[in-house]
């Protein structure tokens, strides 16, 4: 029972010691902050005024001007058509926000499969490093299915997500 005292005892001492090096460091800290609101020797005074920044650039809804998608191979396998999809863009863009569907000659649209979808996502990272992506996306088509163009975004209005066509030819 006694060396259960002791190393209470003991404890509570270290406790107590830790507790005011922390006090002491935290004052430390207050006294650093007090002289530099005291003298204005603060990162903000650091800063550059802001008469000198450029103004932001506001988002628009044109669609950037070097975006081209051209269509460089196409097989077909029974009910599923495989297209390989060059895109090449100056800046960055979101290909994705709506799922890219072939089109009929009939105006009827074919989603992309969800795992070539998720692949083409991954390599059109390659346009934010390069400024090209080739894209392999495979389409379910009935087996009359006569293409016409791959659509990216369709409907959509945003410059960061434009509308995007490839004819097959």
């Amino acid at each position: 029972m006694r060396r259960l005292v002791y190393v209470l005892t003991a404890s509570v001492m270290v406790l107590a010691i830790l507790t005011l090096a922390g006090f002491a460091a935290l004052y430390g800290e207050v006294t650093a902050l007090r002289r530099q609101i005291r003298t204005g020797s603060s990162l903000e005074s650091l800063a550059a005024p802001l008469s000198t920044l450029p103004a932001p650039a506001l988002p628009t809804s044109a669609a950037p001007s070097s975006l081209t998608a051209a269509i460089t191979q196409a097989t077909r396998s029974g009910g599923v058509i495989s297209l390989t999809v060059l895109v090449q863009s100056g800046s960055p863009v979101d290909l994705f926000s709506v799922p890219p569907f072939l089109v009929d000659s009939s105006g009827r649209g074919y989603p992309a499969t969800t795992e070539s979808q998720q692949a083409a996502q991954f390599a059109a990272l390659n346009l934010g490093q390069g400024g090209a992506a080739n894209l392999a996306l495979d389409f379910q088509v009935p087996g009359s299915f006569q293409g016409v163009e791959v659509v990216f975004n369709n409907g959509s209005s945003s410059a960061i997500a434009p509308v995007l066509r490839a004819t097959i030819r």
